[in-house]
């Protein structure tokens, strides 16, 4: 089991235009930040460990959003290093696909 955190910078490029009379916008860029995970062993009661840090460099996000409501495809293609014979694909090389509600 893997419980994280994550404090991240997103920076890139938004692209605005109208479809019609409505505001739309394209967002592309990259998320840098730290997580900190911990990681419990399903076989056994003691913790694997109490809270790694790692760092997010190449995290690649990509929006559409057509009023106020979007989607968001973002990637975490980090591959922390395994101290815990945890495999790679368990920890790094995400893919999400969400749903956005444009606040402000």
């Amino acid at each position: 089991r893997i419980n994280s955190i994550q404090l991240i910078y997103q920076f890139g490029i938004s692209y605005h235009f109208t479809i019609g009379k409505v505001p739309a916008r394209i967002d592309f860029g990259n998320c840098v930040g730290i997580s900190r995970f911990s990681i419990k062993n399903k076989n056994s009661n003691q913790p694997a460990s109490n809270g790694l840090l790692e760092t997010t460099l190449l995290q690649p996000y990509l929006g559409l959003e057509i009023e106020r409501i979007g989607i968001l495809l973002s990637a975490d293609l980090n591959v922390p290093f395994n101290n815990y014979d945890i495999s790679y694909t368990n920890l790094g090389r995400t893919i999400g696909l969400s749903l956005t509600y444009h606040i402000f």
